[in-house]
């Protein structure tokens, strides 16, 4: 083992214990929304506009939140993923490497602190009704307006919220989301207050490029070199970072909508934490730039993608 995959390791076991919790409790939830489906109006199989429309889905939101809530289904993911503190030993790990020294983080920040507040702001009341419920919401609304059949309204549904597959139900997919940004934010806010302290002035931007990446992912990872610098160079085939803000804010994806509450700013100051935008698992690592920092982030990178095609295959 390296320092390279426990970082990878680590990173999937907290990701997975997450998600073991949400799949505890959706087949409850199906069923409740099984039971609140029985009071739509229907003739023959075929759902009706009907007066009892509006009300059947507000109650099957709200029954759906209480049963969640009675549950404990957020204390227990939160619980989690207040647990995140002891995930980034091994990301500390990685950057003490790149630069060749060690870090002090107990005075770098308030690492509870910090973790609580991403939790907090992910995993907020706001944020899993957009994840969740908007969801169901959507999908019954769309089949009683077409006057779909019944079992269509139930396929579909059921399809959207259980765990057939590796993509998961809706509950799994936004537990695994979220729990994917709360950890590498956090990992990012350390990695900011590790640069702001140690002055580090280059950025090592981690991780492998797949089918599903993003254009500004695979441009730093690709055309990059995996490097960016917060001082430009004259000919360097690196990427200078407040250009390199400026391409992904005209031609990234996975930043949200600006203007909207979830949009993400990316900036110069928050690069390490907001980086490829929401559910990005790439890692911007700090550190001072030299030649011989720079062959240690090749290195790096290419002890991770051989690990990632070990694990996967």
């Amino acid at each position: 083992m390296s320092i390279i995959s426990d970082n990878i390791d680590s990173a999937e076991e907290y990701i997975l214990e997450a998600v073991g919790i949400s799949k505890k409790i959706e087949r409850e939830y199906w069923e409740i929304i099984l039971d609140q489906l029985s009071k739509l109006d229907s003739e023959a199989g075929i759902l009706l506009f009907g007066k009892k429309s509006a009300d059947v889905i507000n109650d099957t939101m709200f029954a759906i939140r209480k049963a969640i809530e009675k549950g404990g289904y957020r204390n227990d993911l939160s619980k989690v993923l207040k647990q995140i503190g002891s995930v980034d030993a091994a990301g500390l790990k990685v950057i003490e490497a790149l630069n060749d020294r060690s870090i002090n983080i107990s005075t770098v920040l308030d690492r509870d602190f910090l973790g609580n507040e991403i939790v907090e702001r992910l995993a907020s009341p706001d944020a899993f009704k957009v994840n969740i419920e908007n969801d169901i919401r959507r999908i019954i609304a769309k089949n009683i307006y077409f006057q779909s059949p019944i079992k269509t309204l139930k396929e579909e549904l059921k399809e959207s919220v259980i765990s057939s597959s590796s993509a998961g139900g809706t509950l799994s997919r936004y537990v695994r989301q979220i729990a994917t940004d709360t950890m590498y934010q956090y990992k990012g806010e350390v990695n900011r207050k590790i640069q702001e302290k140690y002055n580090l002035d280059a950025i090592s931007y981690l991780g492998s490029i797949i089918g599903t990446s993003r254009p500004q992912c695979i441009r730093w990872v690709n055309e990059k070199k995996g490097i960016l610098l917060k001082e430009k160079q004259e000919d360097s085939t690196f990427g200078y970072l407040p250009d390199e803000v400026k391409w992904a804010k005209n031609n990234g994806k996975g930043y949200g909508e600006k203007g909207k509450p979830y949009y993400l700013n990316l900036t110069v100051d928050n690069f390490t934490v907001i980086r490829g935008g929401y559910g990005c698992r790439h890692e911007a690592i700090p550190f001072k730039y030299s030649e011989k920092a720079a062959a240690r982030t090749k290195r790096f990178a290419e002890e991770h993608e051989k690990y990632l095609q070990e694990i996967t295959e």
